[in-house]
């Protein structure tokens, strides 16, 4: 079994925050306006959406080659 491990060493964020948002993105497709000013906000997380094009550059690889891992 192949295991990789994210990296958030650096980030403001706690990585389950940044997870969760980037998770929220790639499985709904909303703008990243959207998801930051209405789905991110009613959470109490106050982030730019620049922030989240960001993480989702970052991130969203990983995230998807995690989630494909046997």
């Amino acid at each position: 079994m192949r295991l990789l491990v994210i990296s958030f060493k650096g980030a403001y964020f706690p990585k389950d925050v940044i997870l969760h948002a980037v998770c929220f993105y790639l499985r709904y497709g909303v703008s990243y306006r959207n998801l930051v000013e209405e789905i991110m906000a009613e959470r109490g997380v106050d982030l730019d959406h620049a922030t989240l094009k960001g993480w989702a550059g970052r991130y969203a690889g990983l995230v998807v080659d995690t989630e494909s891992v046997p």
